[in-house]
């Protein structure tokens, strides 16, 4: 006999009701259950309570006659039940017809079992198995009571090198011959092949994203720049972006003084390429009478300023109250002071090849030669820079219009984040030709980005291609760690980013400016920052539909650079509506590294020229630090290189060592491994140099760096280093021919730091040798003799004479004599004279 679908056949009738199933009403409390059945029990032919009794909905009636027993499958114990009631339940499919059970307690964890005995009720479906924990969160997987049997497996024959379009395209349709005999290929028109082509140029497109992939996830194999630097960076090697070129530049003023211009541009014109823009860093004071002074020949046999010189002298009255600029208090002579100035030779002879040499001055004098007729008025000039290089006077000039500036030109972008339904809610104020300007201007990239469980969802990640960078590269600044602790590249990018308000794009009233992060994981949530990115991110395809444009944006290009925001966990994302103004400078990278008088050309052709003051303008000195970004195979080198030639992780006592005596600041460092009695600590010390113990800044630097490189679990303690100090008394003679007033203080200077016990003449396990004691004070002059020394090691020696020829130290100890009164318990100097002259 056929089996009957059970509850069609209940649904058909009135005699009979079964259960349909349980619902737990609360998920907190889980206290209270719904039994809901198939068919009504109030419209039964004998109802089971009557549905008059029930309106209002919500109204409970008592259900005392039903036997209702729910219980535990595995612990078989029977809970509970505290009143039955029926009750009209309004669901979102309708009203219902409900029992709801009340219990003392929520049930466990088990599965349970809820049957219900009574004759209008339907034996088999009088019982359900359900959980008190139905709405809780659960990770299990859903569990089937019925295994499906296992279907035959039918061997394929693949051949895995078929992986481009014509080989996958003949692979299928060999397979098509295999398996139906009687098919033959048919037209190429026909559907079948039609398909067998779609399935196969998607099998070539999955091939060659899975060659890509692979590609990618190896350095030695990795094409595109963001590969390269991501798997440099997981060994703390950062590829270097490169760097803009700078230049001092001279410039002749026409009349009067001015001040140079932040961002004004001058331009170099190298034969057969584009032109190379340098623009002004700071602002400068140029005066007319400043651009070219001579140098003064003092005496006719002296003709040339000698190789190493350190001054000379200026054929000038020197600068006048008149010629300073109005914003400035100094005294005319002081202002010239911390000058930087260029010296220049040029000699008559066209054989000769002019020399230039930058100074910067640090002293500024007046005198007269009064040996002349009439009486030459003169400036003496000095500087720090000995000059590299002999420079003949008559032909040398002194420029003091000098400014320095960097290659590169200045760009600057807008953008938007969010759709455009953000930016006119934000500001509906716009009229309609402002609303149209601000929605054309670019979008944000948005990507979904990571997981975020506060959020319970995705964040977004959002990127902005800079346009020109693209194809003219960014300008970056700044210097570089040498690798090691801190061997992440300090060199940031010429960029700024600011929020604007359309229509003006004006800096918001906030003044919002976001802040470079060279990684967004040193940002919180509230920090206004952004990254940058390898490649561009921009827009690709536009289609145009009848309502709107669908703009498909990606990964464009691998030159250039994107920012990047934070997606919320690390770094706050900008809002939807936000507009953006980012200015940058292009980066010309090795091409402008150009020969002395390359930059020497004002304003292009058809425009105005920026310095306006000037009439001319050059560079005497070759620019040769422009660098471009590094090539992808130096990257491949030198990042393995770095990491096994300096590595950043301690495992024995000599890497803490190593590591951190690459500290500008630790003269020698020393770590030594002890067990405490439940683990093993390292107890690592620094030795600083010119300094008696680490200073709180250092102390915290050194403690970061240690705890970036121990062992995940292995306990390091960062500790001063173990000082023994130490306590002399020196007795010495005198010559017969010196003071012994004068001497002592001579000894004590010599001994005292930064003399003989200076910090960094001693480290740890370095002892006191009673022989170069001896040896540094009989190098002061009027000492005849050294009588005696007495020594007090603090913690360890009381006062005895200096007999030993040395006072040893552990190798963890640094011997301290610092003769500080304000500090006496690290270490004293006395000196006691005998005679002399009297």
């Amino acid at each position: 006999m056929a089996a009957i679908d059970r509850k069609a056949a209940l649904c058909s009738q009135t005699r009979l009701t079964g259960i349909d199933f349980v619902q737990v009403v609360d998920a907190a409390t889980q206290d209270l259950l719904r039994l809901f059945f198939v068919v009504d029990p109030s419209s039964l032919a004998i109802p089971l309570v009557d549905p008059a009794d029930l309106l209002p909905p919500g109204t409970a009636v008592p259900a005392g006659t039903l036997d209702v027993e729910i219980l535990g499958l595995e612990s078989e114990r029977s809970l509970e039940i505290a009143a039955l009631d029926w009750r009209l339940v309004t669901l979102p499919s309708g009203e219902r017809v409900a029992l709801e059970i009340s219990l003392p307690a929520p049930g466990g964890f088990e599965l349970h079992r809820l049957t219900i005995t009574d004759s209008a009720v339907d034996p088999f479906l009088a019982s359900v198995v359900f959980s008190f924990k139905q709405a809780c969160e659960q990770d299990f997987d859903c569990r089937t009571d019925c295994t499906p049997e296992a279907e035959d497996r039918v061997d394929v024959p693949i051949d895995y090198l078929a992986r481009d379009f014509w080989s996958l395209r003949r692979a299928l349709l060999d397979f098509y011959a295999s398996r139906y005999p009687g098919w033959s290929e048919p037209l190429v028109a026909d559907q079948v092949v039609m398909l067998t082509e779609i399935m196969a140029a998607l099998g070539d497109e999955l091939a060659y994203t899975q060659d890509r992939y692979a590609h990618e996830a190896n350095l030695l194999t990795a094409t595109q720049r963001r590969s390269r630097a991501a798997h440099a960076r997981l060994v703390d090697y950062t590829p270097d972006p490169g760097h803009a070129a700078t230049t001092e530049l001279v410039v002749t003023v026409g009349s009067g003084g001015h001040y140079a211009a932040v961002g004004a541009r001058v331009y170099a014109l190298p034969e057969g390429r584009a032109p190379v823009a340098f623009a002004v860093e700071a602002p400068v004071w140029h005066h007319a009478a400043w651009n070219e002074l001579a140098l003064y020949q003092p005496d006719s046999a002296g003709r040339c300023l000698p190789e190493g010189a350190t001054e000379a002298y200026l054929v000038t009255a020197g600068p006048g109250a008149a010629e300073l600029p109005p914003d400035t208090t100094l005294a005319p002579f002081d202002y010239w002071r911390g000058r930087r100035a260029i010296l220049r030779a040029r000699p008559a002879d066209a054989s000769e090849a002019e020399r230039g040499f930058a100074v910067t001055l640090t002293e500024v004098t007046a005198l007269t030669d009064e040996l002349t007729v009439p009486p030459t008025a003169l400036v003496r000039i000095g500087w720090t820079e000995p000059t590299p290089w002999p420079l003949p006077l008559e032909e040398t000039s002194a420029f003091l219009n000098v400014v320095t500036v960097r290659a590169g030109d200045r760009v600057v972008e807008h953008f938007r984040v969010g759709p455009d339904a953000a930016i006119e809610a934000r500001f509906a104020g716009l009229c309609f030709a402002e609303r149209r300007a601000v929605l054309a201007l670019p979008r944000a990239v948005e990507r979904e980005g990571p997981w975020l469980t506060e959020r319970g969802g995705r964040g977004r990640i959002l990127r902005y291609g800079l346009r020109r960078a693209e194809s003219e590269g960014l300008g970056w600044a700044g210097a570089r760690d040498p690798l090691g602790i801190g061997s992440q590249s300090q060199r940031k990018p010429l960029l700024s980013l600011q929020e604007v308000e359309p229509p003006a794009l004006t800096p918001d009233p906030a003044g919002r400016q976001w802040q470079f992060l060279r990684d967004l994981l040193d940002g919180d949530l509230d920090t206004n920052a952004f990254t940058l990115e390898e490649g561009t991110w921009r827009d690709l395809v536009t289609h145009q539909t009848p309502f709107e444009d669908v703009v498909f944006q990606d990964y464009a290009s691998d030159a250039g650079w994107s920012l990047r925001f934070g997606e919320g966990a690390f770094g706050r994302p900008p809002a939807d509506g936000t507009v953006f103004k980012v200015c940058y400078r292009t980066a010309p990278g090795t091409a402008a590294n150009l020969a002395p008088d390359s930059v020497r050309v004002l304003a292009l052709e058809g425009g105005a020229p920026e310095l306006t003051y000037a009439t001319a303008v050059t560079n005497p000195l070759p620019i040769s630090d422009g660098q471009g970004d590094v090539e992808a195979e130096t990257v491949r080198i030198d990042a393995p290189e770095a990491f096994r030639s300096l590595p950043l992780r301690a495992v024995r006592p000599e890497d803490y060592q190593s590591i951190l005596e690459r500290i500008d600041f630790v003269q020698r460092a020393h770590s030594v491994t002890r067990w405490t009695g439940s683990w093993s600590t390292d107890f690592i010390a620094a030795d600083p140099r010119g300094g008696f113990a680490l200073a709180r800044d250092e102390l915290a630097h050194v403690e970061a760096v240690v705890d970036c490189v121990r062992q995940a679990g292995r306990d390091a303690r960062v500790r001063q280093p173990d000082y023994v100090d130490i306590d002399l008394e020196i007795d010495v003679c005198v010559t017969a021919d010196a003071y012994a007033g004068e001497v002592v203080p001579r000894v004590e200077k010599a001994l005292a730091a930064p003399g003989f016990f200076s910090p960094d003449n001693f480290t740890f396990g370095q002892p006191l040798r009673r022989s170069a004691l001896e040896a540094a004070i009989q190098a002061v002059g009027g000492i005849k003799a050294v009588e005696a020394i007495r020594v007090r090691v603090r913690r360890r020696l009381a006062w005895q004479p200096f007999a030993e020829p040395e006072i040893p130290v552990e190798p963890w100890q640094i011997i301290r004599l610092q003769n500080d009164p304000l500090l006496p318990g690290r270490g004293s100097l006395h000196v006691y004279g005998r005679g002399g002259a009297s």
